[in-house]
């Protein structure tokens, strides 16, 4: 009796389960539509947001390139034409050198005024540490990069930079040391005439020596910016930068909090 009432309770039962999934058959189907729905949106949305975020970040880490480089490029370029100014320099003083010890007489008034005018000029170099301070605060944005001997060469062309302010100084100081010899013997505005004016200029020894070294400062800075350039042309390379590309630059109006307000 009892091997035969357990089958029938079984089957009692499973009618049950049934009779009850086909009466809430549209509730079940209505909540797994639901619940998938749910899932997909949330899947949905996190792949959008994190797809923002990563266009977000990779359009950040461009601009960031783009302002170092820009600012690079600005320092070099006012390197650049302070080279050509202590070149032309170098060329007065050499004119009146080729006129000493005994033709000093020489030397045209045009020469001598424009000679002293170069003395009482110094070099303005308008450089800033804007790109040093941008590459070494935000050196993973240069590390996601996938040629990373750039980042080798944009620290050279930092260093190359650094040494080429300091030869423009050094083309400074020398100027002012003119100068002060000049000073030592009479007043710039005293002399009552450009040969006086220039036998004042040789009348110190140091000053033939403080020639010679503005010759080899004023050659190492123009050497030296070329070099510069030519470092700076191979890092827009590597990077895919473009002149257009650096030039429509503070057109979009890209802002300086870019990457104050961003940590990498």
């Amino acid at each position: 009796t009892v091997s035969v009432q357990r089958p029938s309770i079984a089957r009692h039962m499973n009618r049950k389960i049934k009779a009850i999934y086909n009466a809430n058959r549209n509730w079940w189907d209505s909540f797994t539509s639901c619940f998938i729905g749910t899932l997909l949106g949330i899947g949905i949305t996190f792949w959008v947001s994190g797809a923002i975020a990563h266009r977000e970040k990779v359009e950040t880490e461009r601009r960031i390139q783009l302002l170092t480089l820009d600012d690079l490029q600005g320092n070099i370029a006012s390197l650049k034409a302070q080279g050509e100014v202590m070149l032309q320099t170098d060329s007065l003083f050499q004119q009146a050198l080729a006129c000493y010890p005994d033709r000093l007489d020489e030397i045209s008034a045009d020469l001598a005024g424009r000679i002293y005018s170069a003395v009482l000029t110094p070099g303005q170099y308008s450089g800033t540490r804007m790109a040093e301070t941008m590459f070494t605060d935000n050196i993973e944005v240069w590390k996601s990069i996938d040629d990373l001997s750039v980042i080798r060469i944009i620290g050279d062309t930092f260093v190359m930079q650094n040494d080429m302010a300091a030869c423009l100084d050094r083309l400074n100081g020398i100027k002012e040391r003119l100068l002060t010899n000049i000073g030592h013997q009479q007043a710039v505005l005293d002399f009552n005439d450009h040969h006086e004016a220039m036998r004042c200029f040789f009348g110190t020894k140091e000053n033939l020596n403080l020639l010679m070294q503005f010759q080899m400062q004023s050659h190492v800075l123009h050497l030296g910016t070329q070099l510069l350039d030519e470092m700076l042309t191979r890092i827009k390379e590597k990077l895919g930068i473009t002149d257009e590309e650096l030039a429509q630059l503070y057109d979009k109006r890209y802002e300086m909090e870019v990457f104050e307000s961003h940590s990498f």
